[in-house]
């Protein structure tokens, strides 16, 4: 599939005439056509034996980077809250701070709970996923497998 670029190029300005108080017109623009190939997504390649490192990285990354994103969320959405109690009423950060902070809190862990899933996911459709598991199998006590 090709995307077509359009890159509009200004024309030279004409000199006016000494005469006239008035800018002149452009009459017409040049433009120029580019294409632009958008193919399928480079697949990533490994040295032998280090993919499945490398998936387990890129999994903890993600799932970090969710959940720092909904601690983000939980500190803006109480800070946003205090200042709306502190304008309404006389020490209303204060009176409202449990409340503000718990609805903040519970906003954060909404973003902040999918991190598991991300780091999950990433491990599960990988190379060496089947070695990850039975590793997480033998570890785990056996009541819980």
């Amino acid at each position: 599939m090709t995307q077509i670029k359009a890159e509009i190029k200004p024309t030279e300005p004409v000199a006016a005439p000494v005469s006239s108080p008035r800018p002149p017109v452009i009459l017409h623009q040049s433009i120029r056509v580019k294409t632009v190939k958008t193919g399928k997504k480079k697949k990533s390649r490994y040295s032998f034996g280090l993919g499945t490192i490398q998936h387990l990285e890129r999994g903890v990354t993600r799932s970090l980077e969710t959940a720092t994103k909904g601690v983000a969320r939980t500190f803006s959405e109480y800070s946003d809250r205090s200042n709306k109690s502190a304008r309404k009423k006389r020490d209303g950060a204060l009176r409202d701070g449990i409340e503000n902070w718990t609805k903040a809190l519970s906003k954060g862990m909404r973003i902040a709970g999918e991190a598991p899933f991300d780091f999950v996911k990433n491990l599960s459709s990988g190379p060496g996923s089947k070695q990850v598991r039975e590793t997480v199998r033998l570890l785990t006590p056996p009541p819980l497998r």
